[in-house]
């Protein structure tokens, strides 16, 4: 755990040193940040926030972030301000280091209208890291640490509880976002910022950290998943377990299937759902990977089969032309039961298994097919194909 959390922190680090290079380098041409048009002046300001952050430490850093945070809400412009390039990078920064009141009081901002927040390319991002701390601190027991000088010029830490009013605050949030998500599932499934925080209201209401393969479909500034300590569990609170297996009965009626499967976004939506599920709900996992079977994966084989020219000789099944689709029968493989993975085999690998481990993208799902096969009583069937 402790050299992951290095990885991590390296990894931050030099993509931080490289995105200041280029706002730098950005600014020199006259252009003040993506998102929110800022004046050179308050550019220039948070340029300088984001550059500092590198340097200081302990209470230096909380006075930072403090001041940082009393410019936002001077402004009053936090949910704007939050749309540009710059602040949204502090922002995630900063909302770990920062007081739990102000960390409440911008999820207050944010909870007024979460529609343009779901959808911007850069508040997104701040919202799902609101929502990852919002569960930290509805842990009972939560405390935050905070550094200050003593008078001989010690740095000391203090341990300041979260207290039960806040608890519910954040545990009332995470519901309200996870509550809108869930109406709006729709139209958010397949939105290339929305969908990334439909993800995030799926770690947050199970405690399932969601692996990186899954994430990395779309670059993000997120870099505060569900990390805990060896041994230290985080306790979701019932009624946002709840919303996940709402979230997945919604997911059986929605109309277009087959078009969620074939797009990126949704079939990360997809992916991190079914692996949610194969941890905290194996049963709902089943149905969902049922539903999957026969009304999703199906209707992407008649799409395909349907452009194909008659008379023309296709080597592999249809489904393996769509990489989105494919990506997603990795993961079905691996949530799936024993008996559902020999009827994904029959289906999609039997007779073609010399041709897919030869392409560019199904052979991963070969890959996966073999290492997660259930009945290894079973597993010489692999040889006769």
């Amino acid at each position: 755990m402790a050299d992951e959390h290095r990885r991590r922190s390296h990894k931050k680090k030099l993509k931080k040193n490289k995105f200041l290079r280029q706002l730098k380098f950005h600014a020199k041409k006259g252009n003040h940040g993506k998102g929110k048009q800022l004046s050179e002046d308050e550019y220039n300001y948070y340029l300088r926030v984001f550059e500092h952050m590198k340097h200081v430490e302990g209470e230096e850093k909380e006075i930072l972030v403090q001041n940082f945070f009393c410019e936002l809400v001077r402004e009053g412009q936090e949910k704007n301000l939050a749309s540009n390039q710059i602040v949204s990078r502090i922002l995630d920064d900063v909302l770990p280091l920062a007081d739990v009141k102000q960390v409440q009081a911008l999820a207050k901002v944010f909870a007024e209208d979460l529609r343009p927040i779901c959808t911007d390319s850069y508040a997104s991002h701040v919202l799902q890291t609101l929502l990852t701390l919002s569960l930290k601190y509805a842990q009972k027991g939560a405390v935050q640490k905070h550094f200050e000088e003593t008078d001989g010029g010690e740095i000391k830490e203090n341990i300041v509880a979260v207290t039960d009013e806040q608890q519910e605050e954040f545990s009332k949030f995470m519901h309200k976002v996870g509550r809108f998500v869930y109406n709006n599932l729709e139209d958010f499934v397949c939105h290339t910022y929305a969908s990334h925080v439909v993800r995030s209201v799926l770690e947050v209401c199970s405690g399932v950290e969601i692996q990186d393969a899954v994430k990395s479909s779309h670059r993000s500034q997120t870099n505060h998943a569900l990390l805990k300590d060896e041994g230290n569990f985080l306790t979701v609170p019932s009624v946002l377990k709840q919303l996940v297996q709402d979230i997945a009965i919604r997911f059986t009626k929605l109309p277009n299937l087959s078009e969620i499967i074939c797009s990126d976004s949704g079939s990360a939506v997809l992916q991190s759902l079914l692996l949610v599920l194969n941890d905290v709900e194996e049963t709902l996992c089943e149905t969902l990977v049922a539903h999957i079977l026969q009304h999703g994966f199906n209707g992407v084989s008649a799409f395909y089969e349907d452009k194909f020219e008659v008379g023309t000789q296709v080597n592999i099944p249809p489904l393996f032309q769509d990489n989105p689709a494919t990506r997603l029968l990795e993961v079905v493989v691996l949530c799936s039961t024993s008996n559902q993975q020999i009827e994904i085999f029959q289906k999609y690998f039997k007779g073609h298994m010399a041709t897919l481990v030869q392409h560019h993208s199904a052979n991963f799902a070969v890959q996966k097919i073999l290492s997660a096969w259930k009945e290894k009583d079973t597993v010489f069937v692999f040889g006769c194909v």
